[in-house]
């Protein structure tokens, strides 16, 4: 069966729930980055914007969750290959985002020029430390912060 007009806005909420506006301001922060981090990428839908400031050769680390709920592993799995055939460089880390082994593993290649974390403040208060500017989005918005 094929989806309806609200089924279908409500998967794209869900790829990507920010305003044009905000996101663009949060993007103009990417702006010659060489290390990225990305906290709950869900579908893939902001990496894809995320990835279409940066240069090839961007170090692109991305932590999810693994949820096959909505196909929405699989989904992402898909958005970082397109991401590398970009130019690219991905590293896919699927799991529980709080386990200290998994935080290491992702802080192995830190600094990152920039840090979006779209989750809990413990989450924030985990990775945000690893950039020099971090993008926190719980529910539509974005608060920016800056690493001294």
């Amino acid at each position: 069966p094929e989806a309806g007009d609200g089924e279908v806005k409500r998967l794209q909420t869900l790829e990507c729930p920010y305003s044009k506006a905000e996101l663009a301001e949060t993007l103009a922060l990417l702006k010659g980055a060489k290390a990225v981090l990305v906290v709950g990428a869900g579908f893939g839908g902001v990496l894809k914007h995320i990835v279409s400031v940066l240069r090839k050769g961007t170090m692109v680390v991305v932590v999810e969750r693994k949820d096959d709920s909505l196909n929405m592993t699989a989904s992402l799995k898909e958005t970082c290959r397109q991401v590398m055939v970009l130019g690219a460089k991905v590293e896919l880390f699927l799991g529980d985002c709080k386990l200290p082994k998994l935080i290491n593993a992702v802080e192995g290649y830190a600094p990152y020029d920039f840090v979006f974390v779209n989750g809990s403040d413990e989450d924030a208060a985990n990775y945000g430390p690893m950039g020099k500017i971090m993008g926190h989005a719980q529910g539509t918005a974005i608060r920016i912060s800056y690493r001294e």
